[in-house]
């Protein structure tokens, strides 16, 4: 007999991201804020390296954070004319109708129950009744029906159907100016200096949040809740090539309108595969 024992941590993140869309619909790109929140895990077995489960833990929800950040999507319509996004729609139509998707299940279970039970029960296979099997099998074919109801009502549900009364409520988003589109995206109607840029660094809400760097040239970067720095870019990328920073850290530097991932900031990183 193996005897087990040890221990497990987690670790929650959350952050947030400006967002980048292009309206389907009439041409504008608009930015809204996305926000996840993970939880990383890691084991001790027999708590032989309890120190480096927190560590495990930690990096699991770095790398679960970015993942979330980067391949996350939530419904915000245009700001100009209310329109849902592709992408964004089917985030809608696979929250939907959730409530046929337990009901097709129990439905299921039932029937396996109807099925199965009576065979258990019943101490000789003769005295099993055959019409049970059809009655399960039916409850079942039921169930699976209510799956494909669910389906048929979510591809035939439109949340755009009443885009333009939605430009008229209170938005998430905000509309990104042409000519930065022209300059490559969103990041580039951010790339001239700003005199006031946010106030705080978005974190895990039990960190509490560095003020943002008052001015400079230099790269500062947050590391356990708290502001560091002013370093080259150099020393920043070495850094990063050693570990002490992850993707998941923070950085800024002035001329950005906020903190940003130290993941998302070209050249910081080496490319997947390189060297």
């Amino acid at each position: 007999m193996v005897f087990y024992a040890g221990r497990n941590y987690t670790t929650t993140l959350t952050n947030s991201i400006n967002k980048e869309a292009c309206c389907e619909k009439c041409g504008a790109h608009y930015l809204y804020t996305l926000t996840r929140k993970v939880t990383g895990t890691g084991s001790s077995p027999y708590y032989l390296n309890n120190a480096g489960a927190q560590k495990r833990s930690r990096k699991d929800a770095e790398k679960k954070l970015v993942k979330a950040l980067k391949k996350g999507v939530d419904p915000v319509p245009c700001p100009q004319c209310g329109w849902l996004q592709a992408d964004m729609v089917r985030v809608v139509r696979k929250g939907n109708y959730k409530w046929m998707k337990v009901l097709g299940w129990t439905i299921v279970l039932v029937g396996i129950a109807i099925w199965v039970v009576p065979m258990i029960w019943t101490s000789d296979n003769a005295d099993y009744d055959p019409a049970l099997f059809g009655m399960a099998a039916s409850v079942v074919a039921l169930g699976v029906l209510m799956f494909g109801l669910r389906f048929w009502r979510q591809r035939r549900f439109d949340p755009n159907a009443d885009y333009a009364a939605k430009v008229k409520q209170p938005s998430r988003a905000a509309l990104v100016p042409y000519e930065s589109v022209a300059l490559g995206g969103a990041a580039a109607a951010f790339s001239q200096p700003r005199a006031a840029p946010p106030a705080a660094i978005p974190t895990a809400p039990t960190v509490t949040p560095p003020p943002m760097p008052a001015g400079g040239s230099e790269w500062f970067y947050e590391h356990g809740g708290q502001q560091a720095g002013p370093i080259t870019f150099q020393a920043l990328r070495q850094m990063a090539t050693s570990g002490q920073i992850t993707p998941a850290n923070l950085i800024w530097k002035d001329g950005m309108p906020q903190w940003t991932e130290a993941g998302r900031v070209r050249g910081l990183f080496a490319a997947p595969g390189a060297g």
